[in-house]
């Protein structure tokens, strides 16, 4: 049968006709509307790709982002999101700063509640901020040399170069879901560090550069089984470290001969061991318990053992006639070191009352050092064909304060926690707490550093907030600490004699006026981690909302250390300190498109110490008080807006740091003012970041940056530093950088 198509159209029912036209004419409405719900509904996408400038060659602005040379580099990230609704499966690939040396790349696919997994591989750079002149051969190699030796070697005219080091990091995750109560993870991790880094050797008169070959490998495993239940939550698993450093010690050719192959009896400075290899295993177990509805209980176990076993390299004695034997007279090959670490750790949170809760926490920590102990330093003489090595003894060492033997550190670590949490009438909410910390040392008879066997801590702090108003918040800290212990040990030497060898005239036992005087000062530097120590803090918080679009946050906190007279007469050690920070932090919405911020902070450190100064007799003893004064003033203003009906999103922030420590010096006990210290060590930063984005369409935007960076140093640590070898250390007093990058970005679903 023969159709006529034509006949048919014009036999349509006027009606439908028209609802036909209305469709057509009515499809771009139509698809925009479907435009704006697929863009609600479908993950985006995004890459963006652009060039930027570095204006100039820096020591600071890119110590971490390879930004430090003049140059065009390229900008290049992107983030690629993909969903399949049919299987709920996710793929993620996102990267960042691909154009630059701290790149970071990252793939991810999982499937929501059942598995997952992730590979992601990130680069960090670090260029050492300052520039060597030198003429060492063989930098970037385990064989480095020296010029021809010259007793006063001028400085070197050679070329700057930047030392630099580069860590490649490979990460590779996975996770699954066995049941509703069981889910797995494992991490491994893959560390590939290399480059070069400041080093050196010497001795007492003689300094050279060298430096350090970097090139290691460091892999990590960490396995977890999760337990979810109703009222029991567990998570253990396993955690591996391994260390392997490819260059396990450098060699060294030529420079003083107080260095190299020793003319004199001694151990040249020819071969330099390297950080040996080692590994680290731990086993942990932590959960929680939900007791009752109010009451919760939490614990932490584990058990590590570290290992670092690695050969020893070979190091040789020589004598005048340059005869090499082993220095090597402990008997052993390695080191065997090992340390295990126990972990237990107990928690109890409960709200018995209302407005009231209980927080308790217990701590258990050994760390057992079982590296095994051998004589590692031994008397050497004779100018023959081999060196005569003899152990230390009394009768020949009495004064010194080793007897060559390697000493263990082991450390017990015993703390816990109590703290209530109460409501109180009219809006009060008062916090009070206790902790309390013993910290056990292992002791040597005879030892290189005074030590003190135990030290006890405890600190109160009471805590009371209120909302002064609607619109204002405070709360007043107060904490006060109290550190004490066992009884400092005085260094003693082989023959018995109480002895603090720092000062080589101070003898404790020498026939000198006030010598018995003097038996109570020797060893009376201990660390001041160790010290006696009274601290009392207060803080001062407040968070003030006047409106909606203004809030602002402040915080002054003011602690004073008091080390109390010091140890023995005349009150050597640490005396006082003090820290202090203040702090203020706003944020404002000017309209609807416009934002500002602003914060300001300050923070002050001092401290006051005093030591004596190489005492030839009692009465010529002299005691020099120093004090050491940290300030840092940093601020920061920022603003986020759009422009041209929000087509344009436009940013700014200016960020300035001041820090400087400060150094001065007095004689105690002649009542002399100061009498001058060191210069102080000075450092500025100014910064300005900007921004602006320019939205071409829905999904193209152009983006402009530019950064302004501005460093000002003075450290005299390093100004004008000239190793023994001629090598210089340049360190720039001033860098000026800026960066401007261009960028175009693409959004697609």
């Amino acid at each position: 049968m023969k159709i006529n198509h034509r006949n048919e159209v014009v036999s349509l029912p006027r009606k439908m006709l028209c609802v036909a036209l209305a469709a057509a004419f009515a499809a771009p409405a139509v698809a925009e509307e479907d435009d704006e719900v697929v863009r609600l509904i479908k993950p985006e996408s995004n890459v963006s790709v652009g060039v930027g400038q570095v204006s100039g060659d820096n020591q600071r602005f890119g110590v971490y982002n390879g930004l430090n040379k003049e140059g065009t580099v390229g900008l290049i990230n992107f983030s690629v999101v993909r969903r399949d609704d049919d299987t709920g499966t996710w793929f993620r690939a996102t990267g960042r700063n691909l154009g630059l040396d701290n790149r970071d790349l990252r793939i991810e696919h999982e499937r929501q509640g059942d598995w997952g997994y992730y590979l992601d591989f990130s680069q960090t750079p670090r260029a050492t901020p300052y520039e060597i002149h030198t003429d060492l051969n063989g930098i970037g190699s385990t064989a480095q040399s020296y010029p021809g030796y010259v007793a006063a070697r001028p400085a070197s005219t050679a070329g700057g170069v930047t030392l630099r080091t580069e860590r490649q990091t490979a990460k590779l995750g996975f996770n699954k879901s066995i049941s509703p109560e069981l889910d797995f993870r494992l991490v491994f991790q893959n560390d590939e560090k290399e480059g070069n880094r400041i080093f050196g050797r010497g001795n007492g008169t003689v300094q050279e550069f060298l430096a350090e070959p970097i090139k290691s490998t460091t892999r990590q495993i960490d396995a977890i089984l999760d337990y979810t239940g109703d009222k029991l939550q567990l998570s253990g698993g396993y955690y591996g470290s391994f260390f392997n450093n490819h260059n396990p010690y450098m060699q060294v050719a030529g420079g003083s001969t107080a260095l190299s192959t020793a003319v004199s009896t001694g151990v040249a400075q020819d071969r330099i061991a390297l950080p040996p290899d080692n590994y680290a295993n731990q086993f942990h177990l932590a959960g929680g318990y939900q007791f009752t509805n109010t009451t919760r209980g939490n614990f932490k176990v584990s058990k590590s053992i570290a290992i670092q076993n690695d050969d020893f390299m070979p190091v040789n004695f020589y004598n005048a006639a340059n005869n090499g034997v082993s220095a090597n007279t402990s008997g052993r090959t390695n080191l065997g070191g090992r340390l295990d670490t126990t972990l237990v750790q107990l928690g109890l949170t409960s709200r018995p009352l209302k407005g009231l809760t209980l927080v308790g926490n217990l701590r258990y920590e050994d760390r057992d050092d079982r590296t095994a102990v051998a004589r590692y330093i031994s008397n050497v003489a004779g100018t023959g064909a081999a060196p005569v090595v003899t152990p230390y003894t009394a009768a020949a060492n009495g004064t010194l304060t080793t007897d060559g033997f390697n000493e263990p550190r082991s450390l017990t670590n015993k703390s816990g926690r109590f703290e209530a949490n109460y409501l109180l009438p009219s809006g009060f909410r008062v916090t009070g707490g206790l902790d309390v910390e013993q910290k056990e040392h292992s002791m040597a008879g005879v030892r290189v550093v005074g030590y003190r066997e135990r030290t006890d801590e405890t600190t109160g702090r009471l805590e009371l907030k209120r909302a002064v108003a609607e619109t204002l918040t405070g709360s007043v800290t107060y904490l006060h600490s109290d550190r004490t212990g066992s009884d400092f040990k005085n260094l003693v030497t082989l023959n018995g004699t109480n002895n603090y060898p720092s000062y080589s005239v101070l003898n404790c036992g020498a026939a000198i006026p006030g010598a018995q005087l003097q038996v109570t000062r020797c060893g009376l530097i201990q660390p001041i981690y160790m010290a006696d120590r009274q601290r009392d803090k207060v803080r001062l918080a407040f968070d003030w909302a006047p409106i909606d679009s203004l809030s602002a946050q402040f915080m002054v906190e003011d602690a004073r250390d008091d080390y109390g007279r010091g140890r023995g007469n005349p009150d050597i050690g640490a005396r006082k300190g003090d820290a202090r920070l203040y702090s203020v932090d706003v944020t404002y919405s000017v309209t609807d498109n416009w934002k500002l911020t602003g914060w300001a902070a300050r923070s002050e450190n001092w401290i006051d110490q005093a030591t004596i100064a190489t005492p030839t007799s009692n009465a010529a003893m002299t005691v020099w008080s120093s004090e050491q004064k940290n300030v840092v003033d940093s601020y920061s203003v920022g603003v986020r807006g759009k422009l041209l009906s929000g087509r344009v999103d436009a940013g700014a922030d200016y960020i300035f740091s001041h820090d400087n420590t400060g150094y001065r010096l007095r004689k105690d006990n002649a009542g002399t003012a100061a009498v001058g210290g060191l210069p102080d060590i000075t450092y500025k930063q100014s910064t300005i970041k900007a921004f602006a984005r320019y939205a071409l369409n829905k999904d193209t935007a152009l983006r402009l940056d530019y950064i302004f960076d501005h460093r000002k140093i003075s450290d005299w640590t390093w100004t004008g530093w000239t190793y023994s070898d001629g090598t210089q250390v340049v360190q720039r007093p001033e860098d000026t950088v800026h960066f401007i990058g261009l960028s175009v970005n693409y959004a697609f679903r």
